[in-house]
């Protein structure tokens, strides 16, 4: 039986605060379902589900928030052997597997010089006209800021295939989500939503530095011992014009 649906899974690096890479694993509109240390276990972990589906399959790479390319299985089993035989670092292994050109990636839209007549007949369906209509937004938005939304997290309820490019972060509580629609082999031009209403940033405290603090302490000090010199010398004078009865 030929398969029909299209099943879209995301691969994306994910960082702690030590940058030590492991990359996560969904399907689309789904939560995350698997978090690996290697980034061949991810690959495999999509194999395998692809195997056991009717369906259609293709998994698309994300790194640094931005559309690193797509595969399907035959191409997710190529990656795995070519990463191990190479011996690439995990943090380096969708920007080799990029480089190395493994993944498809839509090839630009061609301009082309048409007949008025060929555009009347296009006019009923324009992907590009449905990617401007297209609508995104991020579940639990409240309860992330800005610079915590990955790709991966923005969902859209377009019927045709969406393919997040890049998520850019605005300053204050809004990103801007860069994006194209494709169907049937064709590419809608690159477009933006802005998705806003995350949670602020808390802005860090200030921190004087010990130096500057040890700086401001030395210097009251000196003026405190002026102002009491200065206070002890005049009493002085004033005790001297009593006893000389000048005063």
């Amino acid at each position: 039986m030929a398969k029909s649906t299209l099943e879209k899974y995301y691969i994306s690096e994910k960082f702690d605060k030590e940058r030590n890479v492991t990359f996560n694993f969904k399907k689309a509109n789904q939560k995350i379902s698997g978090n690996f240390l290697e980034f061949t276990d991810a690959v495999s972990e999509f194999i395998r589900v692809s195997e056991k589906t009717k369906n259609e399959t293709r998994v698309w790479f994300h790194r640094d928030g931005a559309y690193r390319g797509s595969v399907g299985i035959d191409k997710a089993r190529l990656i795995v052997e070519r990463i191990k035989a190479k011996n690439v670092k995990n943090q380096d292994a969708i920007t080799f597997i990029e480089k190395e050109n493994l993944v498809e990636k839509p090839a630009p839209k061609k301009t082309t010089t048409t007949t008025k007549k060929v555009v009347e007949k296009k006019a009923p369906f324009s992907l590009d006209s449905e990617a401007s209509k297209a609508t995104f937004y991020v579940e639990n938005m409240s309860q992330k800021t800005a610079n915590q939304v990955f790709a991966m997290d923005v969902k859209s309820k377009s019927k045709y295939t969406t393919v997040i490019e890049k998520v850019t972060p605005l300053s204050g509580e809004k990103v801007v989500v860069t994006y194209h629609l494709e169907h049937d082999g064709e590419t809608s031009k690159a477009h933006e939503y802005v998705i806003s209403g995350f949670k602020k940033q808390v802005a860090c405290a200030h921190h004087t530095s010990p130096a500057y603090g040890r700086r401001r302490q030395k210097r009251l000090f000196w003026t405190f011992f002026t102002i009491l010199s200065i206070l002890i010398i005049v009493n002085l004078i004033l005790l001297i014009l009593r006893l000389t009865n000048k005063i």
